[in-house]
């Protein structure tokens, strides 16, 4: 016995074995799929020779799925981990397609696993690499269980969707932002609703709109024996609705029950509502009035109604007499008491003669200082007995021009300059006492020119202007005084804020002890400037206990990468743009993120959890 196998021993070196496998392609990418999978089938063939030793042994070639694929011979069925392919009598495994696809219920994520392709005893061996990405389910769009339409009055909207648990959201405005839906929306007026559904392991649903148009009826009446109204009708909300009301003979309109008293009268439509036109009988006005105004006293005014017959009266002041009554013009009557008869109103005119000078009463008065470039601000006095009044202003006491001021802007020629008040009448023409007109000038706008020092971000802004002796300083931000800015420098210490900035200077006096005016420096725009682009973490440093996000400002999807400091991948995802929630819970550590979009565009930042 121990002869024969020392005999086969000798025997071993004899069995050679030249396997070879053949695989092609060796790269299957672009599985995926959403939902629950699985994913759609790619494939590749394997053939082999050289499966037999010199003895006539054959072997069998093995080819083994990752954890993540399957594989099976044939196409939508028969798909397992592990398929074996018997070689032929002469050690041959004919070309044989090889189908594979992505298992379902993946988690999802991005994954990259091998295919091994193998003779049993191990003797050849050969890989086929896959690469897939499992996306997160869509969820269904959000439904309104009211359909869009017109409906008569306000309506309540609710919102649903398939999946339960799942977040709804609403705007009225696709510029709005999205509010969270918890109750039934009110539409009392023509709306749009857009509407989404997300929830967590979920994709966000796609937006739905609904179109709502809302009719409200306006009824307008009145008292049939006094008029008639017209206007009545359906209208949709904000429409405007026209009402007329038509006096029926001996009336005339009023007002509505709204104390409004256009006729016709346009509503704004804003829910259903009633309005009614009110009528009263026909009356006159008598209005009487003196010319001039302090020349006397009339009376006998107001309202009368048929058969009325007025009387007016005027009574002329000391200084004045009556001379005559008129209307539109033309002379009605020579007797200061006036009796008449009519049937529609009239306007009348008690006329007065003059026969005192004007008397002017108390001294004209202005501000202490004027500043150029400002209206002269002024104070008249007292005047009787007068019809025409103004101001005199005149560069010496002579007043040789005279010109009648009563708004005036003023520059610094006017310094100096004397300013009187003018009375006149028939009788003639009384001045009052002159008042002599101080002008001081405006800080010179070379001088408050503000500068911006540095500008590189939201904090390192400053401003200043150059100073002189004296000045006093306020800082303004979009026209609004900034508390507590009241020096040369404006150097916020929580940063600077977008927006348009000037500042006021102003001194109480300058070298010569004359006052100089305030003057505004010319307005700064300063713009803060934002580097988000395709993503920004957030909160970094990041405590292990809260949750890492990536904020991405660019439109699209891009593909984020986590790496150790040692090079080494921990996570990857996909993110969208605006805030991307990071599923994995890191070890306190620095990372780097690596972004890449769909353009090729990248962006690194070093993040640190802790």
């Amino acid at each position: 016995m121990k002869k024969f196998l020392l005999f086969f021993a000798l025997l071993l070196p004899a069995v050679i074995w030249a396997q070879q496998i053949n695989v092609s392609p060796k790269t299957l990418p672009d599985f995926f799929y959403e939902n629950e999978g699985p994913s759609e089938e790619n494939t590749f063939v394997v053939s082999a020779t050289g499966l037999i030793d010199t003895i006539g042994t054959t072997d069998t070639l093995v080819i083994t799925a990752s954890e993540h694929f399957e594989i099976s011979t044939q196409t939508g069925e028969g798909f397992e981990t592990t398929l074996r392919l018997f070689a032929d009598a002469d050690g041959t495994v004919d070309t044989t397609t090889i189908y594979v696809r992505m298992i379902a219920e993946l988690p999802a994520a991005l994954y990259e696993d091998s295919i091994v392709v193998s003779t049993q005893r191990v003797y050849a061996q050969d890989v086929v690499y896959c690469h897939g990405e499992v996306v997160m389910p869509t969820l269904p769009a959000p439904s309104f269980s009211l359909e869009q339409g017109t409906y008569s009055g306000a309506q309540q909207i609710d919102i649903t969707c398939e999946v339960e648990e799942a977040s709804i959201q609403y705007r009225h405005d696709p510029i709005e932002e999205w509010m969270d839906y918890t109750s039934p929306i009110l539409v009392d007026r023509d709306m749009t609703i857009w509407a989404k559904a997300t929830k967590e392991g979920y994709n966000d649903s796609e937006e739905v709109r609904a179109n709502y148009a809302i009719e409200y009826i306006i009824t307008a009446t009145a008292d049939p024996e006094h008029g008639t109204v017209s206007g009545s009708g359906t209208y949709h909300y904000g429409g405007i609705a026209t009402l007329t009301a038509t006096p029926k003979e001996g009336y005339l309109f009023s007002s509505w029950n709204n104390d409004e008293t256009a006729n016709p009268m346009e509503v704004t439509v804003r829910g259903n509502a009633t309005y009614q036109a009110i009528f009263e009988a026909i009356s006159y006005q008598i209005t009487v009035s003196a010319d001039p105004v302090n020349g006397g006293v009339v009376s006998g005014g107001g309202t009368y109604h048929f058969p009325d017959r007025p009387t007016v009266t005027a009574v002329a002041n000391d200084g004045f007499e009556f001379v005559n009554w008129t209307e539109d013009g033309e002379v009605v009557s020579y007797e200061p008491v006036y009796t008449f008869f009519t049937l529609t109103s009239r306007d009348l005119v008690a006329h007065f003669n003059l026969v005192a000078l004007p008397t002017i009463v108390g001294r004209v008065t202005a501000p202490e200082a004027i500043c150029a470039g400002n209206s002269l601000q002024l104070t008249a006095p007292e005047v009787s007995n007068a019809n025409v009044e103004g101001w005199q202003i005149s560069p010496d006491t002579t007043f040789a021009v005279f010109s009648a001021y009563t708004n005036q802007i003023l520059d610094e020629s006017y310094n100096g300059w004397q300013l009187r008040y003018m009375a006149s009448n028939d009788a003639g023409t009384t001045y009052s006492d002159n008042l002599t007109i101080t002008v001081f000038p405006t800080i010179p706008a070379d001088e408050v020119e503000p500068i911006v020092t540095k500008n590189c971000g939201t904090r390192d802004v400053r401003m200043l202007v150059y100073p002189r002796s004296g000045y006093q300083y306020q800082w303004y931000k979009d026209g609004q005084a900034i508390t507590g800015a009241t020096g040369q420098y404006y150097y916020p210490k929580q940063g600077m804020k977008n927006g348009t900035y000037y500042v006021e200077i102003s001194m109480v006096r300058d070298e010569n002890n004359n006052l100089r005016c305030p003057v505004a420096s010319p307005e700064l725009e300063v713009a803060v400037t934002n580097s988000l682009n395709q993503g920004k973490a957030y909160p970094n440093p990041c405590p292990t206990a809260e949750t890492l996000f990536i904020m991405r400002e660019k439109e699209g999807k891009a593909l984020l990468h986590l790496y150790s400091v040692d090079g080494k991948l921990v996570h990857s995802q996909t993110i969208t743009q605006g805030q991307n929630v990071i599923g994995v819970n890191l070890p306190n550590g620095i990372y780097v993120s690596h972004i890449i979009d769909g353009q090729g565009e990248t962006q690194t930042e070093k993040i640190i959890i802790q």
